[in-house]
């Protein structure tokens, strides 16, 4: 109950994309550390096979394709499991 009330006070006003939940990360969190290796990859181009889960898929394409944060926040669990 008391780190819900901080996260009510504090994480959520900054948004879906930005607030953290209590002992977690933000969505623009997992985007920052998935940038990291995004930057790694394009720096030295190798063959490259990306397996992830939903949020950091999205991230990857928005990191790409520059989609923006509410496209992110739009399509959470719009894809099928084990889809490309």
């Amino acid at each position: 109950p008391e780190a819900f009330a901080q996260y009510e006070a504090f994480e959520k006003p900054k948004g879906d994309f930005h607030a953290r939940p209590p002992g977690g990360e933000s969505i623009a969190d997992v985007q920052a550390r998935v940038a990291g290796v995004i930057n790694e990859i394009i720096a030295k181009p190798v063959p490259t096979v990306l397996v992830t889960h939903g949020t950091n898929a999205l991230c990857i394409e928005n990191i790409l394709m520059n989609r923006g944060e509410n496209w992110v926040l739009a399509s959470q669990d719009q894809r099928p499991n084990c889809s490309i």
